[in-house]
C-alpha cells in the first residue's frame, strides 16, 4: 500500500480496542462487539449479575434479527438454535443466547456469546438456501408412501373450471387408477393459502372432477392464523400434517 508506514503492534491493539464500546443502559452494562450480523449490525451483548455469577447474554438481539427477516421460530429452528448454543458453551432459552461465568473468565464470555449471536443470525442464509419445494416434496413422499406409486400423479396438471390449468403436487386415483378421487396440496405458510383457495375453489366448479376430495394439508409446527384455516375450510378439508397418516389410509382403502 502506498505511504503506509509501518506499525507497532501496540497500535493495532488499540486500534482493535476502539471496535469495542461499553456502555450502562437498564437492562445491565451493553457491550458493542466487532462482530456483525448479516445485515453488518454490530453484536450486542449484555452483562448483568445473576444468582452470584456474571450473566452474559444478547438481550434477544439476534433472534429479534432473525425474526425481521422472515424466519419463523418453529420448533425445529428452536431446537437448532439449542444445538449451537450447546456449541458454543452456551445456552438458548426464551429467545435468548446466554452464558453464565465467573469475573475471570468475562471476557472470553462476551466473545462467545456474541459470536454464538451471530450464527443466530447466519440461519437467514439457511433458510433462504433451503429448496422452496422441501415442504412439497414432504407431503408427496407421505402420499406416495401410504397410497401407493400406482395411484399417486404428482405434479399433474387439472383443469379449473376457469380453464385455468393447475399443477396438483398430488392426485390420488380410484382403486382402477383412472380417475382422480383426492386432490392433495400442501400448506407451507400464508402466502400459500390464497393460492390454495383459488385453485381448490376452481377445481371444484369443473363437474368433471367435482367430486375428488380436495385436502390441504398444513405444516403444524409453525403457528397459523386461524382466519387461513377457516378460509381454506370453505372449498376443502384442512388437515395437519401430524395428523395426515390417517386420513390417506381411508383415502387409499
Amino acid at each position: 500500500m502506498t505511504g503506509a508506514r509501518r506499525l507497532t503492534p501496540q497500535e493495532v491493539e488499540f486500534a482493535c480496542q476502539a471496535l469495542v464500546s461499553a456502555r450502562q443502559t437498564s437492562i445491565g452494562i451493553e457491550v458493542e462487539m466487532p462482530v456483525v450480523y448479516p445485515t453488518g449490525d454490530c453484536v450486542t451483548v449484555v452483562v448483568t449479575v445473576d444468582g452470584g455469577h456474571y450473566l452474559v447474554h444478547d438481550a434477544g438481539f439476534g433472534d429479534m434479527y432473525l425474526t425481521s427477516q422472515g424466519v419463523s421460530l418453529t420448533s425445529r429452528m428452536s431446537e437448532r438454535l439449542g444445538n449451537l448454543a450447546a456449541h458454543y458453551g452456551c445456552e438458548f432459552i426464551n429467545g435468548r443466547m446466554s452464558r453464565r461465568c465467573t469475573e475471570d473468565q468475562l471476557a472470553l464470555a462476551i466473545a462467545v456469546v456474541a459470536n454464538a449471536s451471530r450464527t443466530i443470525g447466519d440461519q437467514v442464509f439457511d433458510a433462504a438456501k433451503a429448496p422452496i419445494f422441501d415442504y412439497r416434496r414432504a407431503v408427496a413422499d407421505r402420499v406416495r408412501g401410504i397410497v401407493g406409486t400406482s395411484r399417486v400423479l404428482e405434479n399433474e396438471n387439472f383443469a379449473g373450471d376457469s380453464g385455468t390449468l393447475y399443477r396438483v403436487t398430488a392426485a390420488i386415483l380410484d382403486k382402477a387408477e383412472k380417475n382422480p378421487t383426492a386432490f392433495i396440496e400442501p400448506i407451507r405458510d400464508h402466502d400459500s393459502v390464497s393460492r390454495r383457495f383459488r385453485e381448490f375453489y376452481d377445481l371444484s366448479k369443473n363437474p368433471e372432477i367435482a367430486d375428488a376430495e380436495r385436502i390441504a394439508l398444513y405444516d403444524d409446527s409453525k403457528p397459523w392464523s386461524q382466519g387461513d384455516l377457516i378460509i381454506l375450510r370453505d372449498v376443502g378439508q384442512v388437515i395437519r400434517l401430524s395428523d395426515a397418516d390417517q386420513l390417506l389410509r381411508e383415502l387409499a382403502a
